[in-house]
């Protein structure tokens, strides 16, 4: 199993005791992802698992002062470890639902901000809930690609998902009239 996530909306900052003007370090995280395997147990429709296997993360660090609108920013990659524990129930041939959680864990790593003539650590660990679909392709893969997925569809539960790309664009124009009296001035 693999996972990746980009862009992403995770993010932490902390004062930095002994850094000039008290500046402030700011660490988000740009992608990230992990391999892993899964090891379960079966009773019927069900699956019981474990998972665990490497994972990275690119990370930003900035290193700004109160004063100052921008700081000194560096890129990094870390390497650490995902693992985690989860369900997974079978609800027809194809479909599945499953709930997991995840744990990631990527230890201490620093980085040393030139301006501020500052070295900076941090740990980084992540920990998720995660709710998931999932259609599972098989002997009717040809099938699926001429006709699409069908919904899923029981007596106690229906899910259906669509997706919508919509790209708005103004072209650029030219004003026809420039002076004193263009746009109301």
């Amino acid at each position: 199993m693999a996972d990746v996530s980009f862009p992403n909306t995770i993010m932490g900052s902390a004062a930095v005791p002994g850094a000039p003007d008290s500046s402030t370090l700011k660490e988000a995280v740009q992608a990230s992802g992990s391999v892993r395997a899964r090891l379960g147990y079966a009773p019927g429709a069900w699956l019981f698992y474990a998972t665990g296997g490497p994972a990275w993360t690119y990370n930003r660090s900035t290193l700004a002062s109160v004063a100052a609108a921008d700081g000194e920013t560096h890129d990094l990659t870390r390497l650490g470890l995902a693992w985690g524990a989860g369900a997974e129930l079978g609800l027809s041939l194809n479909w599945s639902a499953r709930l997991e959680y995840l744990g990631t864990g990527f230890g201490s790593q620093g980085v040393t901000f030139s301006g501020a003539a500052q070295r900076v650590s941090s740990d980084w660990a992540v920990h998720t809930a995660r709710l998931g679909f999932n259609y599972r392709f098989g002997r009717d893969d040809r099938k699926v690609l001429d006709e699409g997925v069908k919904p899923l569809e029981n007596d106690w539960f229906n899910l259906r998902a669509q997706t919508t790309y919509l790209q708005q664009y103004a072209a650029p124009f030219r004003a026809p009239y420039r002076g004193t009296r263009a746009f109301g001035k």
